[in-house]
């Protein structure tokens, strides 16, 4: 065999460190399981390394994935032995292909029994989908936002719960829009970055994210509650809470420094993400700006405007950070693609502002500056807890099992993140009201808890119990084979966390509307503790299933001191006649789903929506306490 250095540039080759466990084959064996034009599976038992040669044509576009196959039944075949085992072993690795002689395709392969397939997936195709995406959203969002301007009209006359509506709805509506635009920027990133770039990338974020929660400070929540209390402080807390953004963001700058450096000298964090948390740390600079203005705007209950600002960012994101991924700038890019957004989303709402709401001007006052810092501080610290409650396991797991496995985990983090815009959005627009109810009647704030617990419950109950169902095809779609079986058993396990951390969101806002912030630090660091000291003890053993199924079990640890300061400062919540009709649903559905058994991907999410809503509706659930009034408050309802 003769190789003539040509490579498709991708992937790596496999060394013996690679090879599956136990001993090799006595004999060499090659049988090619299936063959298509588009793709070869061959099954290979390799007595020696060696090179296997596929006799069809080398061309660019083709790729070639290796998975090992253990020779042996034991515990380590099971992968359930240890740290370099699980999550690991019986997942794809792409691997170089060379060209062969001149024409054929081959593949480098340690000692052992391996599957291998060879795809041909050529990068323009994935591109060419991508931006025929990213123009169909495009043209989309264009036309939601001219019929919105033609269909919704605004007056001082509708009543609070269409406005709740309108500025949940929309914003919602919005931010699932850009996570699909995500997931689809997703489905070419995870492939370019494969697991382990993913990983740092995963690493890179939620570092960075930490970070921005400290120098945010809780101001953003609290400019809201105060300013939708009293509008007339509009510039005086616009201007003193952009003065603190400033000063925390230069005093964060050498921590944030330090705490990398940490990662550097005893983690396995190369230079490429030390580059890329620095270009977020800039970003940050105007993220945080943008956040002081976004909390103006859902103060006067106008939500739908910084929606739309995200939607624009998004597109900037996705589309310079697509061009960055296909020129091989890798994370670094992507983190230049991010501060690129964020400097449009400073200038768009600031421009809106201006000629939305208000002429913004500069009015210092240190003496509010040191109240908002006392009163916010509360808010930081929940922030930061709750932060660390969903990501402590990132920084765990990446020393431990290193950004492999925190690539399989973030891969199905990303369907987690989509779906939690739901209580994120909602709580954010109902937050507003709330304020206001707890002043003026808390009979109607907790007839309001009450309803958003139940129509929380009755999107998260289905989507927890559906969700196993069709995790494979999701992590399919979204990441590729190289992700799968590990980022499959996250999304099964982790899906289950959504409706506690429904309950969990909307009641923080509940305590925090009745002052209750400073006791809502106690409940986090209960939370945080059980959440760090679980992982710690558990993820060096099972790697990420410790961290999904901690996960699970921390948002029981928040709920129960969050529900006992709702018993004791609100009401008495009345469990099951809010959650039986949701869960009994649920329950159906999933049962009927488990009967029918495997199912195309499209019939099987149809056929599950169809029998929980008719099963929702058999209960009651459509037609409970309060639903009515959910009805009537459709922001395009007609008077």
């Amino acid at each position: 065999m003769i190789l003539d250095g040509e490579t498709n540039g991708l992937g790596r080759d496999l060394t013996a460190a690679d090879a599956p466990p136990g001993a090799p084959p006595a004999e060499t064996r090659v049988q090619i399981s299936r063959y298509s034009p588009i793709e070869v599976e061959v099954s290979a038992e390799m007595a020696q390394p060696g090179w296997l040669v596929l006799a069809d044509s080398y061309f660019p576009g083709w790729r070639a994935y290796a998975n090992q196959q253990s020779t042996e039944d034991g515990p380590e075949a099971s992968g359930a032995s240890g740290p370099s085992e699980i999550g690991n072993r019986k997942s794809e690795i792409e691997i170089t292909l060379h060209r062969a002689n001149g024409t054929f395709r081959a593949v480098h392969l340690p000692a052992g029994m391996w599957s291998v397939r060879f795809r041909y997936s050529p990068r323009t195709f994935q591109l060419g989908l991508y931006v025929s995406f990213l123009s169909a959203a495009l043209l989309l969002f264009i036309a939601g936002v001219w019929a919105w301007g033609k269909v919704y009209r605004e007056s001082e006359d509708d009543s609070p719960i269409k406005r709740v509506a309108k500025n949940s709805l929309v914003p919602m509506v919005m931010a699932l829009g850009n996570r699909l635009i995500d997931f689809a920027f997703a489905l070419l990133m995870l492939r370019i970055l494969q697991p382990e770039g993913a990983g740092k990338y995963a690493f890179a974020v939620a570092f960075i994210g930490m970070a921005e929660i400290i120098t945010r400070f809780g101001l953003g929540t609290l400019v809201t509650r105060d300013v939708a209390a009293n509008r007339a402080d509009t510039n005086r807390y616009l201007s003193n809470v952009s003065v603190l953004r400033v000063y925390l963001w230069l005093a964060a700058l050498p921590v944030m420094a330090a705490l990398l450096a940490l990662y550097v000298l005893f983690g396995d964090t190369g230079l490429d993400v030390v580059v890329t948390v620095g270009i977020f740390a800039v970003g940050t600079f105007f993220s945080n700006l943008s956040d002081g203005l976004t909390a103006i705007f859902y103060a006067h209950e106008k939500a739908e405007y910084p929606a739309g600002v995200s939607a624009i960012t998004t597109f900037t994101r996705v589309t310079i950070g697509a061009l960055v991924l296909l020129l091989g700038w890798g994370i670094i890019g992507l983190a230049g693609a991010s501060l690129a957004a964020n400097l449009v989303a400073f200038s768009v709402l600031g421009w809106l502002l201006v000629t939305k709401i208000y002429r913004p001007h500069m009015e210092r006052d240190p003496s509010l500056q040191k109240e908002m810092l006392g009163q916010s501080f509360p808010l930081m610290i929940n922030h930061l807890l709750s932060t660390i409650f969903f990501r402590i396991d990132v920084f765990i797991l990446k020393p431990i099992w290193g950004s492999r496995q925190v690539g399989y985990y973030s891969a199905a983090y990303k369907y987690i993140d989509g779906i939690n815009v739901i209580p994120q959005y909602f709580t954010l627009a109902i937050f507003p009201l709330m304020s206001r109810f707890a002043a003026d009647s808390r009979e109607s704030l907790v007839r309001a808890y009450l309803l958003s617990l139940r129509l929380l419950l009755m999107l998260a109950l289905p989507l927890a119990a559906g969700t196993p169902f069709v995790a494979h095809e999701l992590i399919l779609f979204l990441a590729g084979r190289e992700f799968v079986p590990d980022s499959v058993i996250v999304l099964q396990l982790l899906i289950w966390f959504l409706p506690f951390s429904f309950i969990n969101q909307v009641t923080q806002y509940v305590l925090i509307a009745i002052n209750q912030q400073r006791a809502l630090t106690r409940a986090f660091v209960i939370g945080v503790v059980f959440n760090t000291v679980t992982n710690l003890m558990f993820i060096p053993l099972y790697g990420y299933r410790a961290a999904a199924v901690t996960t699970i079990l921390s948002e029981w640890a928040l709920l129960i001191p969050f529900y006992l300061l709702v018993r004791k400062h609100l009401c008495t919540v009345p469990w099951f006649d809010v959650a039986w009709r949701p869960t009994a649903a649920a329950a159906v559905m999933a049962g009927v789903l488990w009967l029918v058994g495997d199912l195309n991907f499209f019939v099987t999410v149809l056929l599950a929506a169809g029998v929980y809503l008719a099963s929702l509706a058999a209960v009651g659930g459509l037609t409970q306490q309060d639903m009515a009034v959910v009805w009537r408050a459709l922001p395009l309802r007609r008077k």
